[in-house]
């Protein structure tokens, strides 16, 4: 069979594809499986498109124009040349190396695509998704957007589609083909012989058993959970709402009613469009570049082809806040010195000194309170201290001495000159006193502070 191997692309597994592409395929694959065709064959040929190179693009004023167009396959040179193809892993190159790409500031997929493969879909969906990130990447129906090229126009920032344009196919499908009465017709048998019990489930050389039919069935339903999912999230709408289209292809105004698409516009206007958002989006940043950290300015920089600004920004904005916490730190002193100035200069702080430098040391309390606190408080006063009173050992040995200085002259009491003699004699008196008194120091003088 000469086609073998692109047949096991096709058949007996999940495809996102639209049924009248499904039917084309059949039809250019029929004479190998000896199957009526189910497009006759001069429609086949007006179907036909001639092949294309995915690193095709146009870049107008920023956006990169990339155009998705054919039948979509994990790797495009598997897939028959009769109507052109894109594979979604030359795809997702090309568009990874247009977001690094200086020149580029938006990217606008250009899709006229039934669907295709499975196989390979979620990697690009998620590189779109991505790039999203970076820089405003939309996609346009010009003129189907259906199934898995749903898939992917539902992963970007914005959905648009021409006039009289075919969207949605929000579906799986799955065909297997029973070559088995024609080749009984000729007398051909085929038999296999295999090993574990659903290796050969299937194969076109017999008919679909149960067996078969529903791990194909299974497959089908989880891929489609998946699709439903997809788009419930990225398009933000209610998942039985994305059911509820039940695979079906709307025209332009009733694929924007659905929630499908964004607007109806024709492609021309869509570049337009992005090139106001992309000017619109450079004026939000350039306003706002101030408030951007580093690695937002980096991010929204490469989008839009700004990393020089983001620099020179980021230097102005730095040198900014420098001087701002250098001025606020003077200012901030200053007032703290006009504040303890007021309270100790004012003149309720005369005769409540120890009063005035608490408040304006220990605390952070305004001129004005402090005045009052201090205004309300006593005046510190100092009392004499009290005399202290003369021990019994001092008055003992005063008359004693007064008595020795009547019946002799040299005593001289407490003169610099009979120092001495008068120092010994009390002594002399203590020690006859049998030492029981200590000589008395004078007290020293307390200060009443302003709280007593």
């Amino acid at each position: 069979m000469k086609r073998a191997l692109l047949a096991s692309r096709f058949f007996d597994c999940p495809l996102l594809i639209d049924r009248s592409t499904a039917e084309a395929m059949v039809t250019a694959l029929a004479d190998d499986f000896e199957v009526e065709p189910m497009v006759d064959a001069q429609a086949l040929e007006s179907m036909a498109r001639p092949e294309r190179q995915t690193a095709i693009y146009e870049e107008q004023d920023g956006v990169a124009v990339v155009p998705i167009v054919g039948e979509l396959a994990h790797r495009a040179t598997a897939i028959n040349s009769m109507s052109g193809s894109v594979g979604y892993a030359g795809m997702q190159t090309h568009l990874l190396k247009l977001a690094e790409n200086p020149k580029v500031a938006g990217i606008l997929l250009d899709m006229d695509t039934p669907g295709g493969e499975v196989g390979g879909l979620s990697e690009l969906s998620d590189a779109i998704v991505q790039i999203g990130k970076e820089m405003p990447i939309w996609a346009i129906a010009n003129s189907m957007m259906a199934s898995a090229g749903y898939w992917l126009g539902s992963s970007t920032d914005r959905v648009l589609a021409t006039p009289y344009s075919k969207v949605g196919s929000i579906g799986v499908v799955a065909m297997h083909v029973d070559i088995s009465k024609a080749l009984a017709k000729r007398g051909i048998v085929t038999t296999f012989v295999h090993a574990g019990k659903h290796k050969i489930d299937g194969n076109a050389f017999m008919p679909l058993s149960a067996s078969a039919r529903g791990q194909i069935a299974s497959a089908v339903s989880d891929i489609y959970d998946q699709f439903v999912e997809h788009v419930g999230i990225n398009r933000n709408m209610d998942p039985m709402m994305v059911r509820d289209t039940e695979a079906r292809v709307y025209g332009s105004r009733e694929a924007l009613e659905v929630g499908l698409i964004d607007d109806i516009s024709t492609l021309s206007q869509a570049i337009a469009g992005m090139q106001e958002a992309i000017k619109d989006r450079r004026r939000t940043f350039i306003a706002s570049a101030i408030m951007k950290t580093y690695e937002d300015g980096l991010t929204e920089g490469k989008a839009i082809g700004l990393q020089e600004g983001i620099a020179t920004g980021t230097k102005n904005a730095a040198a900014g806040n420098d001087k701002a916490v250098g001025d606020a730190r003077l200012a901030a002193g200053k007032a703290e010195r006009d504040r303890i100035g007021a309270i100790m200069n004012s003149a309720e702080a005369k005769g409540r000194e120890a009063l005035a430098s608490h408040l304006a040391f220990a605390t952070e309390m305004p001129a004005e309170a402090a005045e009052a606190i201090l205004k309300a408080s006593p005046k510190d006063a100092t009392k004499a201290p009290k005399p202290v009173p003369q021990s019994d050992a001092s008055k003992t040995a005063e008359s004693i001495l007064a008595a020795m200085r009547a019946n002799s002259p040299n005593v001289q009491g407490d003169d610099d000159s009979a120092f001495s003699d008068e120092e010994r004699r009390r002594e002399e008196i203590r020690g006859n006193l049998g030492g029981r008194y200590r000589r008395q120091r004078a007290q020293p003088v307390q200060q009443i502070g302003y709280g007593r």
